[in-house]
């Protein structure tokens, strides 16, 4: 990267002078959580924002990484010496801009976060009492609700998050911290 000294508009900055950099490229394997720690330690200083350039792109962290202050993110195979140069400048002016199927992935995964958010305190209640092995009409007794209503209650749960049963929506539940 030491070509990007000579781009005009570019200073290349480390160590101490780190701070005021405007754009933080980071080269990565894989966007996961290590990529993310570092963006979020390294990341934090005022207006900040971050290039990624993984080797692999998967879906699963990237709105970490949006979070963590990415703006841009281009696969190191797309990688040219313009093409960077290009980057650094869009994101140093505040543009934005990932590759199709990362955006698809990370408007999945806001959707994902957007439906979690609809879950209830009477699904909580509910998944509890599965989770602590009760049947439909022992939890029905407890909360005070008829089966019918614990049976509407399981069924809508299971269909929210295309679920396959009683057992995949508990295991889901304590998978996504809903219930211990």
């Amino acid at each position: 990267m030491s070509w990007l000294r000579s781009r005009e508009g570019i200073t290349i900055v480390g160590g101490e002078e780190r701070d005021t950099a405007s754009v933080v490229v980071l080269l990565t394997e894989v966007v996961d959580k290590s990529a993310i720690q570092y963006l979020q330690e390294f990341v934090t200083v005022g207006d900040q924002k971050a290039i990624l350039v993984p080797n692999h792109l998967r879906p699963g962290n990237l709105l970490d990484a949006v979070r963590s202050g990415t703006r841009l993110i281009i696969p190191r195979d797309a990688v040219t010496d313009d093409r960077l140069a290009e980057a650094v400048l869009a994101v140093s002016r505040g543009h934005a801009e990932m590759p199709l199927e990362s955006l698809s992935d990370l408007l999945n995964q806001l959707c994902a976060e957007s439906e979690q958010a609809k879950i209830s305190p009477r699904d909580v209640d509910v998944l509890r009492l599965m989770a602590e092995g009760k049947d439909t009409e022992e939890i029905a007794g407890h909360l005070n609700y008829s089966v019918r209503t614990i049976k509407h209650i399981i069924q809508s749960f299971t269909a929210r998050f295309d679920l396959r049963n009683r057992t995949h929506a508990v295991a889901y539940a304590m998978r996504h911290g809903y219930i211990q």
